[in-house]
């Protein structure tokens, strides 16, 4: 049976990315978390989607949707 939520410490071991890092992710709305009394816990399907959504080894984004999707992560940082 394939798990539906995961840890915050599987998902950085699944992503190869830190805990510290996937935290920020789901503050920053890249992973979609949910609280299970006081564990972050980290929907695989949002892994699945995220994972989708990076560029394909070989390409470049265009200059103008990186440079969009830069000040937009910017941006939310700053809200926060």
């Amino acid at each position: 049976m394939t798990p539906i939520l995961v840890r915050v410490k599987r998902a950085s071991a699944l992503l190869d990315r830190g805990q510290t890092n996937v935290r920020r992710m789901v503050k920053e709305g890249e992973l979609e978390g949910v609280k299970s009394g006081n564990l972050l816990m980290i929907t695989v399907a949002s892994i699945h989607a995220y994972v989708a959504r990076l560029p394909k080894a070989g390409t470049t984004p265009p200059p103008a949707a990186a440079m969009r999707a830069h000040a937009e992560r910017r941006q939310k940082r700053a809200e926060a």
